[in-house]
């Protein structure tokens, strides 16, 4: 069959200063797809719409000539994948959606009539045994982990399992797009020649307001040898030097990490790394190890200031590990990066003074502060929505790259979470002792440089809206 795969995100949103701060970066959803169909020997390409504006990206799908167009996508972005699928839909393929919006909302996304069927979960397996079934003449409902409309009632073929063995997946497909347009953001690259890559799916923890709809909560990694194994094949082929391991917690199991580190340093590639993981899995001979093989960053989610929140959000993280966590990066020489968010359901504005006072006087390199935004499928989603309202901003373009306030809860109001949110980033980002320690440490090249203005730009930007 011919196929086509197509990531709707950014689709006409070509803003060098967004980019330059977020990052491009690859639907590695899309690549494993696309490895996996290619193997069973279909002719597959990938659209991803980041390069494109919505009429190119409409032509290209126009003059594919797929008989399967498959995209996955976020609430943020439906309506523009929907303009995109009923394209797909005149130009006579079958039309399939997947990701988290079609995961946790399958019938308002059939309901436009421009979508067959929907996938939820992970989709290697759904989407092989899919083009099986077309290919062979037979009907999709004995495919598991579909869903689709028929005389206007919702048909769910069963729940299908997760992936128990990832090492079973080939590499991404990374020959069917332009790598070397792809880099992650300004403040997590130390070079141009960076990617994203993701090693485990599922997170056994269970915070309120984290998705983990597609994946699930069962904890599944691919080996270090595999893992490894690809950042030598980005490396060789690509020149990428720096990787972005973009797991949910990539620190465990902890002897997975360990073996990793000491493979990379016996490989002996020159490649720097980093990663994201929950700060209670941090200690001195972990920090040292990671050092030792490359990785100069390590991010986290701290979320609130406020212990009450934390626990109210399901964290199970104390603040005072936060606190141990970050002093231990610094001595290490680890960078740091921890998120924050205001505007949670219930927050009160004594809770959003006290996350914003942890963001400004944790030892930290980089702290980001974001507006909760509620997402279907979440713990906190119901409670969201009970408890405050939407504004209606989702769908806007400049919430694709930075997310920007779309939900206030009753507890609070839009003018002092704006107000905080553009005072936080004015006191921790222009702080002349910041200002002067980005200048000093992280800035030894033209991409260094480029990127500092990048950011700052865009700082400026927002103290102005």
């Amino acid at each position: 069959m011919r196929v086509l795969l197509v990531d709707p995100h950014y689709v006409g949103q070509q803003n060098r200063t967004l980019q330059e701060v977020s990052g491009v970066l690859p639907s590695l959803g899309l690549l494993s797809v696309a490895a996996v169909l290619r193997r069973d020997g279909h002719e597959v390409k990938i659209l991803d719409c980041q390069f494109h504006d919505l009429d190119g990206a409409l032509g290209e799908i126009r003059h594919s000539a797929a008989d399967l167009v498959a995209m996955g996508t976020t609430s943020t972005w439906i309506r523009k994948a929907h303009l995109l699928a009923c394209e797909a839909k005149r130009s006579g393929a079958i039309v399939v959606l997947g990701g988290p919006e079609a995961t946790v909302n399958p019938k308002e996304c059939l309901s436009t009539g421009d979508v067959d069927l929907v996938t939820d979960g992970e989709s290697e397996d759904t989407m092989r045994e899919l083009c099986q079934a077309i290919e062979a003449g037979r009907d999709w409902s004995g495919v598991s982990g579909i869903q689709y409309l028929r005389e206007g009632a919702l048909h769910h073929t069963g729940q299908r399992a997760v992936l128990p063995d990832l090492d079973s997946l080939p590499m991404h497909a990374w020959d069917l797009l332009p790598v070397n347009r792809y880099f992650v953001g300004s403040v997590t690259r130390t070079c141009k020649e960076s990617i994203g890559l993701v090693t485990s799916r599922g997170c056994p923890w269970k915070c309120s307001f984290c998705s983990q709809t597609v994946f699930g909560h069962r904890l599944r990694t691919r080996s270090p040898r595999l893992i490894i194994e690809e950042m030598r094949h980005l490396h060789d082929k690509y020149g990428k030097r720096d990787f972005a391991l973009m797991d949910d917690v990539f620190t465990v199991p902890r002897k997975k990490v360990e073996e990793f580190c000491s493979l990379l340093i016996k490989e002996g590639m020159d490649v720097k790394w980093c990663c994201a993981t929950r700060a209670d899995l941090l200690d001195r001979p972990l920090l040292t190890l990671m050092k030792a093989s490359g990785c100069y960053e390590i991010s986290f989610g701290v979320e609130s200031g406020s212990q009450e929140m934390l626990d109210h959000l399901k964290k199970q993280l104390p603040l005072s590990t936060v606190w141990r966590a970050s002093r231990l990066m610094r001595e290490v020489g680890l960078r740091s990066k921890a998120y924050f968010m205001i505007g949670l359901p219930g927050e009160t504005p004594e809770q959003v003074r006290q996350t914003l006072r942890l963001a400004e006087t944790l030892p930290l390199d980089f702290p980001l502060i974001i507006f909760y935004n509620p997402v279907r499928g979440t713990g906190s989603y119901e409670e969201a929505m009970t408890r405050g309202k939407v504004l209606g901003n989702e769908g806007s373009d400049s919430l694709g790259r930075l997310r920007i306030l779309n939900y206030v809860p009753d507890s609070l109001d839009e003018t002092f979470l704006l107000q905080m949110y553009r005072r936080a980033y004015r006191r921790i980002y222009w702080h002349p002792k910041r200002v002067l320690r980005y200048f000093l440490r992280y800035t030894h090249s033209f991409d260094d440089l480029r990127k500092g203005f990048s950011s700052a730009r865009q700082i400026l930007q927002l103290q102005a809206q």
